[in-house]
């Protein structure tokens, strides 16, 4: 759950995200509510509509909720740092060759290359004689500095996305004090929350570093679960991963960070 105001246009109400297992989009109500804690009141009432696990104000944090413009921004911005970076790296890159590396189709990269290329980031050169067909495209001064820009804004979105983690994490082990808790999950995210968890000296009752629906139901996790919690610290769909683990696991918490969309 997330409150927020809409940044697209001006609003004096709180509006109010809910998060729901088997939907992949929020529900997003207007709390009809101009102050915070009047916004808080209602969406925890509006909250108890939506599932009988009792409600507790501090799942709900006054930031603002990615939109799927604002999530479109981020992974345009993402994916234009990647390829100016790589074309940096070897002008004579091809495109089909970036986007095999990239893992997105060939008419993403021809779309983003010419528009680089139109607005004058990437110059579109001949290739030197002997070194195969197609372009050479050279980053240019205003490509340099775009990629600059763009490196920072980068950085400034992974330490705020590492902080948001770390934040939820943290949250969930107050949430739940005392149960055991089975650590679903591989990457970046599963080391966050193996970081929270060694910095207070516990250790999972189960770590699975597998990012299937499928391992549910070959792991000894049943037997934690009148008394534990799953954590989903991964990248892979987490709806999916919800509704296998509620089939498996019924009656055991299933906590995961709401995270961005990032395929293109």
């Amino acid at each position: 759950m997330r409150l927020f105001k809409r940044g697209d246009r001006p609003s004096q109400f709180w509006q109010a995200a809910f998060r729901r297992p088997g939907h992949a989009r929020p529900l997003v109500k207007s709390t009809g509510q101009a102050e915070l804690e009047a916004a808080k009141a209602w969406a925890l009432g509006f909250l108890e509509t939506l599932s009988p696990r009792p409600s507790d104000p501090a799942l709900l944090r006054p930031e603002g909720l990615p939109k799927i413009r604002q999530e479109k921004r981020h992974v345009e911005r993402e994916l234009a740092l990647r390829i100016l970076s790589a074309y940096r790296a070897d002008p004579l890159l091809s495109q089909r060759r970036l986007a095999a590396a990239l893992d997105v189709s060939l008419a993403v990269i021809n779309a983003y290359t010419a528009r680089a290329s139109a607005e004058g980031a990437l110059a579109k050169l001949d290739r030197p004689v002997g070194r195969g067909s197609g372009f050479e495209y050279v980053l240019t001064g205003a490509g340099e500095a775009q990629l600059g820009h763009l490196t920072r804004a980068y950085a400034h979105e992974q330490l705020r996305l590492y902080r948001y983690l770390r934040t939820c994490f943290e949250g969930y082990l107050i949430q739940y004090e005392g149960a055991d808790i089975v650590l679903f999950g591989t990457g970046e995210i599963a080391q966050i929350a193996l970081s929270v968890l060694a910095e207070r000296g516990i250790t999972p009752a189960i770590a699975i570093a597998e990012d299937s629906a499928d391992a549910m139901s070959r792991h000894a996790v049943k037997r934690h679960r009148r008394h534990g919690v799953l954590w989903l610290a991964t990248l892979a769909d987490t709806v999916l991963l919800h509704d296998a683990a509620t089939y498996h696991l019924p009656g055991m918490p299933v906590l995961y960070p709401a995270l961005p969309a990032t395929d293109v």
